[in-house]
């Protein structure tokens, strides 16, 4: 192995031509390794698998061609900012957002808690399908109320003014 103590400047392209994958990010023989800092001023192409050990930070855009997979202990992935999806967005286990934004449809397809108010605004209709509706409170109704079919009540008195 030679050691060069002087800078080293290569003009015309330089290629290292190792004999095995690099598994970690020390001691590798047959591979180019940096034990100090590394400065790339134009694109950096991979031609396989990029294994980062460290806090990775991107001060531009993160654009993922394919599927992004984040996983791990502590919290998975933070967001910090706004985010912006522009296709489906999956959500499989519990998770906890403390605001959203949705522009478009929100589709449920199993049971949804709601811990706080919910709120339709505009004069936008709040629809429920052919199943039942369950108020444990007060219902308040500002406007004209139709029922099309029969009421009932089960305790209590019905007062009509």
């Amino acid at each position: 192995m030679a050691l060069i103590t002087q800078d080293f400047i290569v003009r015309s392209g330089l290629v290292v031509q190792g004999t095995a994958d690099v598994s970690t990010s020390t001691n590798n023989s047959g591979a180019l390794q940096v034990n100090s800092g590394a400065g790339i001023a134009g694109s950096l192409v991979v031609g396989s698998t990029a294994s980062i050990y460290g806090p990775t930070i991107l001060n531009n855009t993160l654009q993922a061609n394919g599927a992004a997979t984040f996983a791990g202990a502590g919290t998975g992935l933070t967001v910090s900012n706004n985010a912006l999806v522009s296709g489906l967005f999956t959500v499989t286990n519990a998770s906890t957002f403390n605001q959203v934004t949705i522009g478009g449809l929100l589709t449920a397809n199993g049971a949804s808690l709601f811990n706080n108010s919910v709120f339709v605004t505009g004069t936008n209709i709040l629809t429920v399908g052919t199943g039942a509706v369950n108020f444990g409170g007060t219902l308040g109704v500002a406007g004209v109320t139709s029922i099309t079919n029969s009421t009932t009540a089960a305790t209590g008195e019905l007062v009509l003014w």
